[in-house]
């Protein structure tokens, strides 16, 4: 991307038969390493799944947070 992206991952897995195939700690279906991107913003891991991250409270208030201020914390 031509801008700093934030990245938010979750490290809970509901998937566990393909969970412990994956290296290190994962939400289910992605490594949590494999989400880090060349040139990010922000990168921030929080206790939910692959499935539930999208409309997980705290990932909501990330996003905004990150969205408002180029961080994810709003402090």
């Amino acid at each position: 991307p031509t801008y700093a992206p934030g990245v938010i991952m979750g490290d809970r897995s509901m998937f566990w038969p393909t969970s412990w195939m994956l290296p290190g700690r994962d939400d289910g279906v992605i490594p949590v390493e494999r989400g880090k991107l060349p040139g990010m913003g922000g990168f921030i891991v929080l206790p939910t799944n692959h499935v539930r991250l999208p409309g997980d409270v705290s990932a909501l208030q990330a996003m905004d947070a990150y969205l408002q201020t180029g961080t994810f914390n709003s402090r």
